[in-house]
């Protein structure tokens, strides 16, 4: 049986709302949940590629110092299993742990050098040299049951060693001067991304510059702006893969040439990356009005709420602790907020609360919108 508030109390409860509601569009407030990555990079050196990761694993990570140096430190975090340690119990361990703090808001990512083998029952698994193979589908299973705002799954597996009488050619020093793409890709985008570096073959690479596949991969974050140009659509995971597959596919055919006049063998025409998941191609950036409705009171609030334009009120219940948005989608991308109406049950009064405008691709969190919390006086 649910407790009811008194006139008096839902009318103080509503005025508190209201005024808290003004006071944030004055002076904006922040996420209470910020966004943050979680990044886990596994190399298992302890196969025959040894030498191959070790570049790999050398590029990867000056890409990432170069595309997050400008983001707070408390923002992200990054992980490394390298050896005996790149195991099936440490990877599923590391996104399991209870201590590794997953909110609404949180993108988990992994990244893996080594082999991969495809089992006509089980599907794609990671070959690991210590601790037995990882089921693909078992690891993205295991990242998602965490419920994270996103999931990227992204591996360079049976990256067979040629050696080459060609230089290191080093991974850049400098990249794009902001994190445009990089923040398009791992900060703004929800879903599940899980790509690997082969489509059913061999993926490949060298010991003196490592895989083919890591080399674009890190190429395309650190070199591709957003956008092109004013007229082209901004950048997401579908049209990232679409380059980087393309990219990988040229750079195969030039890397396999230089093999073949260095007298290599390379016994394979082609490499050409394969997506498993990716998130649903949603085109241009769309724009939202988002209130983020939180409820510190002791009762379950009934309401209804409507947008401007809309003649209907929606009724909603927001339990104790809970924490709803509110969200319409605009035509016009340029308004500044827009006003969402409130009604509690049992009061005739309307609260009026600012919104916070979100673009994006997919649909606001709760992290996105403006905060409105519902609670007591004191």
């Amino acid at each position: 049986m649910h407790r009811h508030l008194s006139p008096a109390s839902l009318l103080a409860l509503i005025a508190l709302l209201t005024s808290s509601a003004l006071a944030t569009a004055a002076e904006p407030r922040a996420s209470t949940e910020p966004k943050k990555l979680c990044i886990l990079l596994a190399f298992d050196t302890d196969s025959n590629l040894s030498e191959s990761l070790q570049v790999d694993r050398k590029r990867l990570k000056t890409c990432l110092e170069l595309v997050l140096r400008n983001k707070p430190r408390d923002s992200y975090e990054i992980k490394e299993l390298i050896g005996p340690n790149a195991t099936r119990k440490e990877i599923l361990g590391y996104f399991k742990n209870p201590n590794l703090k997953v909110g609404p808001d949180t993108a988990l990512v992994f990244i893996y050098g080594g082999h991969g083998v495809t089992d006509d029952k089980l599907g794609h698994c990671l070959d690991l040299t210590s601790g037995g193979a990882l089921v693909r589908s078992e690891l993205r299973r295991t990242m998602e049951e965490r419920k994270p705002r996103l999931v990227v799954l992204l591996s360079d597996c049976c990256s067979t060693p040629v050696k080459t009488k060609g230089e290191y050619e080093g991974p850049p020093k400098t990249g794009t001067r902001d994190a445009s793409l990089f923040n398009a890709l791992f900060v703004e985008s929800r879903g599940t991304v899980d790509i690997t570096a082969a489509t059913g073959n061999a993926s490949w690479g060298d010991d003196i510059n490592g895989g083919l596949f890591t080399r674009v991969l890190c190429r395309q974050l650190q070199d591709t702006p957003l956008k092109r140009s004013e007229n082209d659509m901004p950048m997401n995971w579908n049209s990232f893969f679409k380059k980087l597959q393309a990219e990988t596919e040229v750079s195969f055919k030039q890397w396999k040439e230089q093999m073949e006049k260095e007298g290599e063998v390379v016994d394979a025409t082609s490499q050409k990356p394969n997506a498993f998941v990716l998130p649903p191609d949603l085109g241009a950036l769309k724009t939202y009005a988002v209130v983020a409705l939180e409820n510190l009171t002791s009762i379950t609030l009934k309401m209804q709420y409507r947008w401007p334009g809309q003649k209907d009120w929606t009724p909603v219940e927001l339990a104790v602790n809970g924490k709803l948005p509110l969200f319409v989608e605009l035509d016009a991308p340029d308004v500044d907020t827009v006003t969402l109406e409130v009604k509690f049950e049992g009061r005739t009064g309307v609260a009026k609360l600012n919104s916070r405008i979100w673009k994006g691709n997919g649909e606001p969190g709760f992290t996105d919108g403006e905060p409105a919390t519902i609670g007591r006086r004191r």
